[in-house]
């Protein structure tokens, strides 16, 4: 029996041996599939991540070309149009070899006859018009070949009273912009001011036609528009074509909701596409008078609109001065101003119907926004003191060091109380710039606390879990600060009331109320 077993132990054996080789080189063969697997999974997902930022990367190039190609084409628009005006213009040189004002001024008669004008002030005002205008398109003629520097003309702004449009004003017209079209300049050289004149559509779209890339500045003021809605469209192709625009103005000319919303977006379209990559200065003030508020509040949307995630040029100023308005409950202002995507430079929105509500919800903006030329002017509004303490205290919030650090120090806020320490301290209207500002602040909770010799009590609570060894460089940053506050407050005329105690005094306190046995030991 013993010898059976034995010999197929002999027999068994080997084959077994073999048999747990083949397992374990299975089971090795497994382990190695395995990490081969996990392997593909890291790779596959390395690739799913690529192709997701590939993807995102092919979208935002897709936005920037659409937006280069929309460009482009608003650039051959513009050479197209410049074409046609040179084309005008060598037509006008053609029959104006030797030129002349040629249109006609009416006689006094002439306007005592018509229905509107049986007034000699006003017809006085007339000839003081036409007059105005036969002098600047004589000057526009005699500067046609001037390549340097900038020229105003202003158009009615020493009128007394709205001037009517009438028949008789047409010629006037024609030599007025055929003077305009002679210009020689396609990067804007030309200040346009009209002033206290009733104008058409016609009117604007011959000044459009003869102007087109001639424009540096457009101001319009106390017009009448004979059909507001379609003359706001021709403002607004002037704009159009005018892509170097610096600066437009328009004020006491009311306009409605649509006119408003037309006007936002071609302003808005202008600071895109401005050819000079300048920032914009507009100012829309006393144009919307409707009850509600709302074609005030349509035209802000339409100017701060941002029709791509991408940052675009902003305004150096935005102001839009007495349009009563009113967001009820909209946050559009708020969301710009968080975003930071457009800069909005000096923003007024002075004597408007903006409330607490919409205080607090700038507020809270602020706290995200760090634009260092941001001014914002809010006087005249329906702000009490709770809107008020929101501002300020988003700007200067004196709970804690940490608390003063983390405010906003870049935004100024005027609310029309200059000489206020309150508004000057906490609406950031003390120091140059915001280090000079973070200075001034902790200067002035060191030394508040310093009156009441509370300095020592609050580090402790403030800095409890604070490590000795981080203790001497808190202390620099400390004296820092307070030498540099104390200068900054001494060198404002409203400010230098605040820089009661010197920094010394203040650092003594501190330092011989926090930590001192602390220090001694671990020196």
């Amino acid at each position: 029996m013993d010898m059976i077993v034995d010999e197929i132990n002999g027999e068994c054996l080997p084959f077994l041996g073999q048999l747990q080789r083949q397992i374990e080189d299975l089971q090795r063969n497994q382990s190695n599939m395995q990490n081969e697997i996990e392997l593909l999974r890291h790779d596959n997902d390395l690739l799913n991540e690529r192709c997701a930022s590939l993807e995102i990367a092919i979208a935002d190039k897709e936005l920037i070309v659409e937006n280069e190609i929309e460009l482009l084409k608003s650039r051959c628009s513009s050479l197209e149009k410049n074409s046609t005006t040179l084309d005008k213009s060598v037509q006008v040189l053609k029959h104006d070899t030797k030129w002349e004002y040629s249109a006609q001024v009416m006689s006094d008669s002439y306007w005592f006859w018509s229905e509107n004008h049986d007034d000699a002030d006003y017809v006085s005002e007339v000839n003081r018009f036409l007059n105005n205008m036969k002098e600047k398109t004589i000057y526009l003629r005699r500067i046609a070949y001037d390549d340097n520097g900038f020229h105003q003309v202003k158009l009615g702004i020493y009128l007394e009273n709205l001037v009517m449009y009438d028949d008789a004003f047409d010629l006037h017209w024609k030599e007025f912009c055929s003077s305009i079209l002679l210009l020689p300049w396609t990067l804007g050289g030309l200040d346009l001011n009209i002033s206290n004149i009733q104008l058409t559509p016609e009117i604007i779209r011959a000044i459009s036609d003869a102007s087109s890339g001639k424009l540096n500045g457009l101001i319009l003021q106390s017009n009448e528009f004979t059909e507001p809605p379609d003359c706001v469209f021709e403002i607004g192709e002037l704009i159009k074509e005018n892509c170097a625009l610096t600066s437009f103005q328009m004020q006491y000319n009311d306009i409605g909701l649509e006119e408003a919303r037309m006007l936002g977006e071609v302003l808005s379209h202008c600071r895109r596409h401005n050819n000079k990559q300048s920032h914009f200065t507009v100012q829309i003030q006393n144009c919307c008078s409707d009850d509600d508020g709302q074609n005030g509040y349509e035209l802000l949307c339409k100017l701060i609109e941002q029709k791509n995630d991408i940052p675009s040029l902003g305004y150096d100023q935005l102001d839009l001065r007495n349009n009563g308005i009113q967001t009820l409950g909209q946050t559009h202002l708020s969301e710009c101003l968080e975003s930071g995507m457009i800069e909005l430079g000096d923003l007024d929105l002075q004597n408007n119907r903006l409330n607490d509500e919409d205080a607090i919800s700038i507020a809270n903006a602020l706290r995200y926004n760090r634009e260092e030329t941001l001014r914002i002017s809010l006087r005249g509004n329906l702000i009490t003191e709770t809107g008020w303490n929101a501002l300020m205290n988003v700007c200067y919030n004196p709970s804690s060091i940490s608390s003063v650090v983390e405010s906003n120090h870049t935004c100024r806020i005027d609310t029309g109380h200059s000489t206020s320490l309150f508004v000057n301290l906490y609406g950031n209207n003390i120091g140059y710039n915001l280090d000079k500002r973070l200075s001034a602040k902790l200067y002035v909770l060191f030394e508040t606390r310093h009156t009441s010799k509370s300095n020592g009590r609050f580090l402790r609570d403030e800095m409890r879990t604070c490590n000795i060894s981080l203790a001497p460089h808190l202390l620099s940053f400390i004296l820092y600060h307070l030498r540099e506050g104390h200068d900054t407050l001494s060198l404002d005329p409203v400010g230098r009331a605040l820089a009661t105690s010197s920094p010394l005094s203040i650092f003594y306190e501190i330092l011989s109320t926090w930590k001192t046995d602390e220090l001694f030991e671990s020196s």
